[in-house]
């Protein structure tokens, strides 16, 4: 009877406690749950970042399509197949229009100055855009009254943008695009 006394003593000392190995193969369960959750944060990171940078760009486009409803007689002299912060001086003129009157022209560079100023401070990596009439067949047409602007800035890994633009040249860069019909 002694024999099995020391077997169940012997038996109850090893059942309180883990062995190392279980300890490690719980660690290594553990730190993989914990490297799934660091890959989940770091994509919703990115993504937060891009849906940022779209949702800025769609403020910044449907402002210029409100400074254009504003201004419908100005379209035409802003219409162009380019602007940006490099863009010619027209676009960086003193303002005229807030301490005198102006033509629709000076109002619509002024308008499209201050509107590069503002996406250059509020869009990281603006690089530009364009402005085009178009007809409803897809023309280029400088009667008509119906625009597409689309607007670039740079990205670093483009291949992972929601809205990569598949222009020649701005393979770098993503967009943001929208049809305006002015009033």
């Amino acid at each position: 009877m002694a024999v099995m006394e020391l077997i169940r003593v012997g038996s109850r000392k090893r059942q309180k406690g883990f062995t190392l190995l279980e300890v490690l193969v719980a660690m290594a369960i553990v730190a993989v749950g914990y490297l799934g959750l660091l890959s989940v944060q770091v994509n919703a990171l990115r993504f937060l970042q891009i849906a940022s940078s779209e949702g800025r760009a769609a403020l910044l486009g449907h402002n210029l399509a409100e400074r254009i409803n504003a201004n419908p007689g100005g379209a035409h002299y802003i219409s162009t197949d380019e602007f940006g912060p490099g863009e010619p001086d027209q676009w960086h003129a003193a303002p005229v229009c807030q301490t005198q009157a102006c033509t629709v022209e000076q109002r619509a560079y002024e308008d499209m100055a201050e509107w590069i100023t503002l996406s250059r401070e509020s869009l990281p990596g603006f690089a530009g855009g364009t402005l085009r009439r178009v007809t409803p067949g897809g023309k280029t047409s400088s009667d008509l009254r119906e625009f597409i602007i689309t607007l670039y800035w740079h990205v670093d890994r483009p291949h992972e943008q929601l809205l990569a633009c598949s222009i020649s040249g701005f393979e770098r860069y993503a967009c943001w695009q929208m049809r305006l019909g002015v009033r």
